[in-house]
């Protein structure tokens, strides 16, 4: 019987508004060349689904779904008066319409009962991952044409079959829609499970659900119902009719495959290639299980059993048609080039390069086969291929990718390698050849010349082209011109690039910084320098931090130069007049930056010091990168500011005290005795200063201060000490030096000293000459600060060389000292008895006193023995026992005023400062004097010696009675004021001075 069409293309379709008009629109090339008709029965759409189908066809009929699919592709056939019937989804797209009518206009069609299409089931959007298979999908409608099974319908269809060619885009299994993917799984295995409750053993369901739950990265449950379907294909099925259950095996694999259990996914492999041999997809799994198993021969020969079969399909000579109804997965390019990478890399390996070589063509254009390419071809030293591949690459995306990866193997290789291979490269008339041509010649000014005119550098790759400036520079080629014609950001880019090849380059770029005269109002210039500095000092203030260094000098004299032609350059580019008030809401952090010194330069200009400081400290703030720069211009600031300022006191002060003694003490502080001293010195008419070069945290005041510790750059701060010195040495009569210190770091200034007849002391006061080799003979107990003998004594030699006298405080530091100098004076330590007395109202306590310690040096003091004896004493005694640490000196001279007890310490054998401070305020005092120096002191010296031996037994009485301890804290002051008060100590030294001044 005629029938009025040659095809009935039939849907079935529910709320499909976002495929429907790409599928319909891929169909309309059929429609229009071939008698057809357009079926689509709707299921219950509430989108606009309806709406679009009626653009396209009349023929739209309704149906409610019923959860069985093949009823519903029932109806859509009962409609259909076509010879034809083709089988479409809204969420496929006829991928070659002209193909299929050539098919449907074939001339033998008439033999055919079913015709199969492939289908490409694409699985994202993001990235080329497809899987194929084929899929019966026309048939002749000759009234008995129907599909079965409520889930995946099958159809029933007649042979014989034609295959076809012509594709089908399948957009259905589109991992990217997460929310389509979860739907399409809850309504799948639910019909599935379904199903499989009125049939158990039905192995076709059993396999689709394994499917539709590994799909929902269900692996444990796809294993599962995989496993029954292979039971059961091994239980009902003989070896011969297992093979058409290929499906099963192939679903078996993939699954153990995503589960890890290679062992079982190698055994099933095997099983069914054994009867399926061209099954591509197994000989895929069965190299990617026995790879993860470490097996790598077995691996390489699946790889390459894989790859044959692979280049079958792209030559059509593999036959795929007996794998119907299933998806293919290894026919991919993706899969095949991930494949051949691993053949080639285990090729390479071997160094059998030409093996390697072979493989190379499997791999689609991608970094990787880039990569390969060119390896492979340069360990067989075969440089026009590898140059042959780049001009040919299709896919010109992948060229700046090419050449990244080329320059990264040249840098691995030998210059005559690099030569022969840029030469290969210098054929041509794209920009890598051009740059190649320079890299061949090296110095053809002409060549570097055309390039650098020829392209913009802003809109080049850096990578390798950056190169070209090297290039420049070595042929003397001036640059300043094409960095003026980059952004900023390229010219740091490209920069950074330069000196991290070059150590030569970085000079100079560093001289280029230095020595690069610039007018204030040359915009490009400054901007330029300041581009390059600012590379130069990141790169080095990281180096410094990966050293654990400081600045070198270089950089520290690059500084002004970067930072000027910075501040040059914002002042070109912005108004500055009332820059003060805008900056804050600038976004460019380093322009901010460079506004932030100009206004600090400016404020020094005008004498706002507090203000130009305000704004260095903002600077390192907002562009902490370059905070240590900021914080070396601020010390270099700091220092020479102290310097003038030392510099002109001297001048002023010294003119203004006219023909007075005039004395500079120096140029450490010893626990304030340099400032008691001038100040006790100045009380009793002679005109005295102090000089610090290490003001402690302490705070004790001195007059002059200048801090050698702040300023890492020892070049300009032996300049500014040369200055001070000089300055020195021209306007005071006498110079005493404490703890073996002069005006010079390195002493240079002692020979001028002597050259000027100048009046010189040195003061020893402890550590700085005590000797364990000499304390040990008459003191078993001592300890020492710093154990080099042999530098206290070169030291000492080259003091007594240079100064004829020195001071001691006692007999003690005296036998360290002697046959040192020529002279050896015994002067005490002093202190202010008006500045430390007792605290008013202050009553020794009966019951429970407070002891004190202060273990500013633990070892030296023997603290640990002090607290052994505390310890004990407390089983016993109630008493307070405080640790005086990490206090102030006024904090601590607080402390001591409330204690009734203080234990200085144990070791030495003589005492110190802090025995002075506490008589003074009145307090009984426990530290160690060894016999042979007592008997050097005055006779009613009333402390309480004690050592290590003796502490706790020394303590007890003082614990005990009240009234001894106040009567020991009475006789101590009294001690201090006639032996250490500052004025007694003073007059003493002025003696000394008229006795030594020349």
């Amino acid at each position: 019987m005629h029938k009025p069409y040659v095809l009935s293309i039939c849907m079935i379709v529910k709320n499909e508004e976002s495929n429907l008009e790409r599928c319909l629109d891929s169909l309309l090339p059929i429609m229009e060349q071939v008698s057809s008709e357009l079926i689509i029965v709707d299921t219950g759409s509430n989108d606009r689904t309806v709406e679009i189908a009626r653009r396209y066809t009349e023929k739209v009929y309704f149906h409610e779904w019923n959860n069985h699919f093949s009823d519903m592709r029932n109806m859509s056939i009962s409609y259909a008066q076509g010879e034809w019937i083709f089988i479409f989804d809204a969420d496929e797209e006829l991928d070659d319409p002209e193909g299929l009518v050539k098919v449907l206009k074939f001339e033998k069609l008439n033999k055919a009962n079913t015709i199969r299409l492939q289908v490409k089931n694409i699985l994202s959007y993001k990235t080329p991952r497809d899987i194929y298979h084929i899929s019966e999908r026309l048939f002749r409608n000759d009234g008995s044409f129907r599909y079965e099974g409520s889930v995946h319908n099958q159809p029933r269809y007649k042979h014989p079959l034609l295959n076809t060619d012509v594709l089908i885009n399948h957009y259905g299994y589109n991992n990217d829609d997460a929310e389509l993917m979860e739907k399409k799984f809850k309504r799948t295995s639910a019909l599935l499970l379904q199903e499989l409750e009125k049939d158990p053993e039905n192995i076709y369901y059993l396999w689709q659900l394994a499917r539709s739950y590994l799909m929902h990265k269900d692996t444990a449950d796809s294993l599962r119902y995989v496993e029954q379907a292979y039971n059961l294909v091994k239980k009902n099925e003989g070896p011969a009719s297992r093979a058409t259950y290929y499906y099963v095996y192939g679903e078996y694999c993939r699954i153990l495959s995503y589960n890890e259990n290679y062992e079982k996914c190698i055994e099933i492999c095997k099983e069914i290639l054994e009867l399926s041999p061209q099954y591509i997809d197994m000989h895929y799994y069965l190299a990617l299980s026995s790879q993860e198993l470490g097996k790598q021969e077995d691996a390489i020969e699946s790889y390459k059993n894989y790859l044959q079969l692979y280049d079958d399909y792209l030559e059509n000579r593999l036959d795929l048609k007996q794998f119907t109804g299933i998806e293919i997965h290894a026919v991919d390019s993706r899969i095949a080039t991930a494949t051949s990478s691993q053949v080639v890399e285990y090729y390479f390996n071997k160094e059998e390069f030409e093996e390697a070589l072979k493989y190379i063509r499997y791999m689609d254009e991608r970094r990787e086969t880039c990569l390969a390419v060119m390896r492979t071809l340069i360990k067989l030293e075969r440089y026009e291929p590898i140059a042959h591949y780049y001009r040919n690459l299709k896919n010109k995306e992948l060229i700046p990718v090419f050449i990244e990866c080329l320059e990264y193997e040249l840098s691995l290789l030998e210059q005559s390698q690099v030569e022969e291979i840029s030469k290969a490269f210098s054929k041509g008339d794209d920009k890598y050849a051009e740059f190649n041509a320079i890299r061949v010649s090296a110095t053809d000014k002409a060549l570097i010349k055309k390039f650098i005119d020829g392209n913009d550098f802003n809109n080049l790759p850096l990578n390798p082209y950056s190169q070209v400036i090297d290039y420049a520079i070595n042929a003397e080629f001036p640059v300043r011109a094409l960095l003026q014609k980059m952004t900023d950001g390229k010219i740091k880019q490209c920069i950074k690039l330069v000196i991290d090849r070059s150590k030569d380059l970085r000079g100079f770029f560093e001289e280029f910084v230095q020595n690069t005269n610039a007018r204030e109002n040359d915009h490009h210039t400054n901007r330029v320098i300041a581009s390059i500095g600012n590379v130069l000092f990141l790169t080095a203030v990281e180096e410094t931090k990966q050293n654990k260094t400081e600045l070198s000098n270089r950089y520290l004299a690059l500084s002004e130069s970067y930072l000027q032609a910075g501040m040059n350059f914002v002042a070109s580019l912005y108004q500055m007049q009332g820059i003060r008030m805008m900056y804050k809401t600038m976004d460019h952090v380093e322009h901010k930056f460079y506004i932030l010194l100009f206004l600090a330069k400016d404020a020094l200009s005008k004498g706002y010091q507090k203000n130009a400081f305000d704004y260095y400290k903002e600077a390192a703030e907002i562009y902490p990168y370059l905070a240590d720069l900021v914080k070396l211009v601020i010390t270099n600031l700091q220092s020479d500011s102290s310097k003038q300022s030392i510099l002109l006191s001297i001048e002023q002060q010294t003119t203004k005290a006219g023909d007075n003694l005039k004395v500079l003490q120096g140029t450490i502080e010893i626990a304030n005795q340099m400032s008691l001293l001038t100040r006790g010195l100045n009380q009793t008419g002679v005109f005295a200063k102090s000089l610090t070069y290490q003001p402690n945290y302490l705070k004790y005041y001195a007059d002059y201060e200048f801090d050698i510790q702040a300023n890492p750059n020892s070049e300009r701060m032996m300049k500014d000490l040369n200055e001070i010195s000089l300055k020195a040495i021209e306007h005071f009569d006498v110079f005493h030096f404490h703890f073996g210190t002069s005006l010079r770091v390195d002493h240079s200034d002692l020979p001028l000293l002597k050259e000027a007849k100048k009046a010189v002391l040195m003061h020893y006061w402890g550590s700085d000459v005590r000797m364990l080799s000499i304390a040990r003979k008459w003191n078993p107990f001592v300890q020492v600060k710093f154990a080099d003998e042999d530098q206290i004594k070169r030291k000492l030699e080259h003091m007594g060389s240079m100064i004829d006298h020195c001071v001691v405080a006692d007999h003690e530091l005296y036998q360290y000292v002697k046959g040192y100098h020529k002279n050896i004076h015994f002067i005490k330590q002093t202190i202010d008895t008006d500045l430390y007395r007792p605290l008013e109202g202050f009553k020794f306590r009966k019951k429970k006193p407070v002891v004190v310690h202060a273990p500013t040096s633990p070892e030296i003091k023997g603290t640990k023995y002090i607290l052994q004896a505390v310890e004990q004493l407390k089983e016993t005694y109630d008493f307070e026992f405080m640790l005086i640490q990490n206090k102030s000196h006024e904090e601590a001279r607080q402390l001591y005023q409330q204690a009734d007890i203080v234990l200085d310490e144990l070791l030495c054998g003589s005492y110190g400062i802090l025995a002075l401070e506490s008589m003074a305020m009145g307090k009984p005092l426990i530290t160690y004097i060894n016999e042979h120096v007592r008997e050097t002191y005055p006779k009613e010296l009333p402390i309480v010696s004690a050592n290590p031996d003796t502490v706790k037994e020394a303590l007890i009485p003082l614990l005990k009675d009240w009234e001894l301890r106040e009567e020991l804290g009475k006789k101590g002051r009294r001690y201090v004021q006639e032996h250490h008060e500052v004025t007694i100590i003073a007059k003493q030294f002025i003696d000394l001075y008229k006795t030594i001044k020349p």
